[in-house]
C-alpha cells in the first residue's frame, strides 16, 4: 500500500502546485462579452485572450485529476484478490481517458489559435470532444464494473462468506435481546 501514498502524494501535490500558479499569476483582463450590434439589450461573446501558461497549467490540472481519479480506482480493487490484469485494465483506461482528455485540449487550442470553427454532431470540435468523450468515458469503468463485479469486488465464496457472518450476528442478536 506504499506505492498508492507515493503515487497519491505526488498527485496531490503536482495539483496543489497548479492550483497555487493559477492563483500567484497575473491573470489578464479578458473581456468576453460585449452588447451586441443589433440588439442593444443582448450581450454577444467576443475574441478573448489567454495566457498560454495558464492553458497549460489547466491541462495539467486535468490529466493530473484523471490520474487521481484512476488511482482511486486502484485503491478501490487492490483488495486480497488483485492481480495483474486488473491493473492493465485500468492503466489502459488511465491511457484513453486522458488521450481523449488530450485530444479535447488540442482541438480547443486549434479552435482559439487558428479562429477555426469544425462542428461535429452539431457542436464546435472542443465541446464535442468535451460531451462525447470527457464526459461518456467514465462509463467505461462503471460498465467494467458491472461485469467484472463478481469477479473483482466480491466473489461468490466471499458473498457465502458474509451471509454466514450475517446469520451469525442474527442468531446472537435473538440470543441477546
Amino acid at each position: 500500500m506504499r506505492k498508492p501514498f507515493i503515487v497519491f502524494l505526488f498527485i496531490l501535490i503536482s495539483l496543489i502546485v497548479i492550483l497555487a500558479g493559477l492563483i500567484i499569476l497575473p491573470s489578464k483582463s479578458i473581456q468576453v462579452q460585449a452588447q451586441h450590434d443589433l440588439f442593444p439589450t443582448m450581450l454577444k461573446s467576443v475574441k478573448a485572450s489567454q495566457s498560454t501558461l495558464t492553458l497549460w497549467l489547466a491541462f495539467f490540472f486535468g490529466i493530473f485529476s484523471i490520474c487521481l481519479f484512476t488511482l482511486f480506482l486502484y485503491i478501490g480493487l487492490s483488495g486480497k484478490n488483485f492481480n495483474r490484469k486488473k491493473l492493465v485494465v485500468i492503466v489502459i483506461g488511465l491511457i484513453f481517458y486522458a488521450g481523449i482528455f488530450s485530444f479535447g485540449f488540442a482541438s480547443y487550442l486549434r479552435y482559439i489559435q487558428n479562429d477555426s470553427l469544425r462542428i461535429f454532431l452539431g457542436f464546435p470540435a472542443p465541446t464535442a470532444w468535451m460531451l462525447y468523450g470527457i464526459w461518456f468515458f467514465p462509463l467505461f469503468f462503471t460498465f467494467l464494473y458491472v461485469i467484472k463485479f463478481n469477479d473483482w469486488v466480491l466473489k461468490p465464496n466471499d458473498y457465502q462468506r458474509l451471509k454466514e457472518i450475517m446469520k451469525s450476528r442474527e442468531r446472537r442478536e435473538t440470543r441477546n435481546p
